[in-house]
């Protein structure tokens, strides 16, 4: 009987592992991912714009990353369906490292709410608001003195490199980035994109 618990634990020990090296392997695709993207950014202007359904499209990409990450609770508000003509890659880009951003800044089981509208006819918002610590969260100073500082990347954290994916991003669709911070306990990301 105690080599079957034995065995038991083994069983539950190696599912932990593997469930383990599975998300490592995600989070691993993500950051190649981002290195592709960067080199695209800064050595192409060509964008391949296609129709989108910005609501569909931005609500698919938070409930897959759900499913990748139940500790967490993403919470999706838009009001209108909201479809125009964007570079979908670039768009995905955009919503994966945000996300992805909120995730590692915020502590589990907490709420990463993502709000999707129209400011004006002229341009769609993007904002996440999730509970974090300043010290965790960049701020918007930080990513520009990054930036300016001809795409060094040597130093920057992670978290940093994905929010400069997304700035560059967002710049290439000629949108604007911002990052807000509350005295202790709270950050909100804010993307601006022309609709088209």
């Amino acid at each position: 009987i105690e080599e079957l618990k034995v065995s038991e634990g083994l069983k539950r020990h190696q599912v932990k592992s593997l469930q383990g090296i599975s998300q490592d392997v995600v989070e691993l695709k993500q950051v190649v991912d981002d290195v592709y993207i960067l080199d695209r950014l800064n050595n192409s202007k060509d964008l391949n714009p296609s129709l989108v359904d910005y609501t569909i499209f931005v609500n698919s990409l938070i409930q897959e990353f759900q499913q990748r990450h139940p500790q967490q609770q993403f919470v999706f508000n838009c009001q209108n369906t909201h479809v125009g003509i964007c570079d979908v890659f670039l768009l995905a880009t955009i919503v994966k490292n945000l996300l992805n951003n909120a995730r590692e800044c915020s502590p589990l089981n907490s709420r990463i709410e993502v709000n999707l509208a129209l400011d004006s006819p002229e341009y769609l918002v993007l904002q996440l608001k999730y509970q974090t610590s300043p010290a965790v969260t960049p701020n918007q100073e930080t990513i520009t003195e990054l930036l300016t500082d001809n795409g060094n990347l040597e130093h920057s954290e992670a978290r940093n490199f994905k929010l400069i994916v997304v700035q560059k991003s967002v710049a290439l669709l000629a949108g604007e980035m911002e990052i807000k911070q509350q005295v202790n306990t709270h950050s909100t990301v804010t993307v601006k994109l022309p609709v088209r």
